[in-house]
């Protein structure tokens, strides 16, 4: 038997409506399905994984300019990791911000965004606690016991051109950059307020590993 649409009702309508009742459904799964997505990749930010793109030169020769590492942000860290930190209140003094400014901060905060701050990449010399000397030869030593420093690479024979003898506050870290001869690090604020020794609590993490070299 032929079929006939009902009085006032076009076929095309009823199949228009028949599209809507497939298709809302369908639309709502895939806004909760990326929705899962955008949380996750949010939480993955704030608690665990981190990336960065190298900026300048002061770590080369292992981590040269427009490479990308990856940052564990549950990772411990000792002396000779290298690390990424704000520098705020110690490479740097941060500048007032107050009013809505100051809230945004503190919202970006909560999911691992530090949009006023400066993230430096360097490694780790020394802890809480220990000893830091560079004599006139450059020698480096840690609580007295000489620190073989491989990772300086192309040929240095200097720990650093600047001697100095330092006492790492506890919970402070006291860091350099690879290449000694080009990095602004905690040498180069001694004399300034927070000494540039880098809190503890400003590490956002420990490098796990590059997946894209710049050079």
């Amino acid at each position: 038997m032929k079929r006939h649409a009902a009085p006032g009702r076009s076929p095309e309508g009823a199949t228009s409506r028949r599209g809507r009742a497939f298709g809302v459904p369908w639309r709502r799964t895939a806004i909760g399905f990326l929705s899962v997505i955008v949380v996750g990749m949010l939480l993955v930010h704030a608690f665990w994984f981190e990336t960065f793109t190298v900026p300048s030169r002061s770590m080369e020769p292992n981590y040269g300019v427009g490479d990308r590492i990856v940052v564990d942000k549950r990772a411990e860290f000792a002396r000779g990791d290298v690390v990424v930190f704000s520098g705020e209140g110690s490479l740097y003094q941060p500048a007032e911000r107050g009013g809505v400014l100051a809230v945004i901060d503190t919202a970006a905060g909560w999911l691992g965004f530090r949009p006023d701050e400066q993230d430096y990449l360097k490694r780790i010399i020394g802890v809480g606690g220990d000893h830091v000397v560079i004599d006139h030869k450059g020698v480096l030593t840690v609580n007295g016991r000489r620190v073989a420093e491989p990772y300086l690479g192309w040929g240095s024979k200097r720990a650093s051109a600047q001697p100095f003898s330092v006492r790492v506050p506890e919970g402070k870290l006291f860091v350099m950059g690879d290449n000694r001869d080009d990095s602004d690090d905690s040498r180069n604020h001694l004399g300034d307020p927070g000494g540039g020794y880098v809190p503890v609590d400003k590490v956002v993490g420990r490098v796990a590993w590059k997946y894209w070299s710049g050079s």
